[in-house]
């Protein structure tokens, strides 16, 4: 198993959707790759969603780390008051 699909598949287990961004995932082939892997590696294991709409782009699009990287900042800002 590779690095990445043996981190997606652990990932998998804490999450209730995946967003995978960055420019690679833009041209479309990775994603498709990534989604077919998964649902080898998954094998009936645990219950997933239909693939498609589990694994994705990210709904904020290129702006997704910095919007959650803001988000925590937020929270933690709160937390110290």
């Amino acid at each position: 198993m590779n690095g990445a699909g043996a981190g997606l598949k652990s990932v998998l287990y804490l999450t209730v959707g995946t967003g995978i961004g960055g420019g690679v995932m833009k041209s479309g082939l990775l994603l498709s790759k990534v989604k077919k892997e998964l649902v080898e590696r998954i094998a009936d294991y645990v219950e997933i969603p239909p693939i498609d709409k589990y694994v994705g782009l990210p709904a904020l699009g290129d702006d997704t780390g910095i919007t959650g990287g803001l988000l925590l900042a937020i929270q933690e800002y709160e937390k110290v008051g």
